[in-house]
């Protein structure tokens, strides 16, 4: 892997062609170059363990500040955890400007400065960002991005699929149900031909739009 800089000053560093500016460029590369292979080996960590989760999406307190949840589920938590999963944090650091211009894109583009300064404050007590000492920006912190990248995956891959299928559970037209629609539909039959006496006849069946849904 190799980075290219075509310009020391977007670096803070001199222009000047001597051996301290060498130096300099070749240590801001390699720093940015471990920087991103962390980042894809923090992207491909074990499963986090159910304390892990609770702490994360349950209100919790840190030295006297209390934290909200991160309610897995809710539209905005899910954006957030997208981006701070984003590379860009790699190279760059985590504003409140650059936070908002990914949940502009992520979620809504009326994502307000202050919303932004709660979301920062959230995510920085729950241990997912840390803060640049003696600046208003912050780094995604190894377990952050580890976090941030599981759930967005489980999210995309996993939950959102599985309500899908169950939403057209009922669709004669599917031409391949996965698994839990299949089970889902022998449930159902299950059910139907049971005893009328109990009440459980077709009209009194859990429907898919009924079902509870993520937190």
């Amino acid at each position: 892997m190799e980075t290219t800089i075509n310009s020391p000053a977007d670096l803070d560093t001199l222009k000047t062609l001597n051996t301290a500016s060498w130096k300099a460029l070749r240590r801001i590369g390699a720093d940015a170059n471990a920087r991103l292979l962390a980042a894809l080996g923090e992207g491909q960590a074990g499963l986090p363990d159910p304390a892990t989760l609770e702490g994360l999406v349950m209100p919790t307190a840190h030295d006297g500040q209390r934290a909200p949840g991160l309610r897995l589920g809710d539209p905005r938590v899910m954006a957030l955890l997208s981006s701070i999963a984003a590379f860009a944090h790699v190279m760059g650091e985590l504003t409140n400007r650059s936070l908002r211009e990914h949940m502009a894109a992520r979620w809504s583009p009326d994502h307000t400065t202050s919303q932004a300064t709660y979301d920062l404050r959230r995510l920085r007590l729950k241990g997912l960002i840390e803060r640049v000492e003696h600046t208003n920006t912050y780094r995604v912190t190894p377990h952050g991005r580890s976090l941030a990248i599981f759930l967005t995956k489980l999210a995309a891959r996993v939950i959102i699929p599985a309500l899908t299928d169950l939403d057209h559970a009922v669709d004669p037209r599917s031409p391949a149900p996965r698994p839990l629609t299949s089970a889902w539909r022998d449930t159902r039959t299950a059910w139907t031909s049971s005893s009328p006496a109990q009440g459980w006849l077709p009209e009194n069946l859990p429907q898919t739009e009924n079902l509870p849904q993520t937190p």
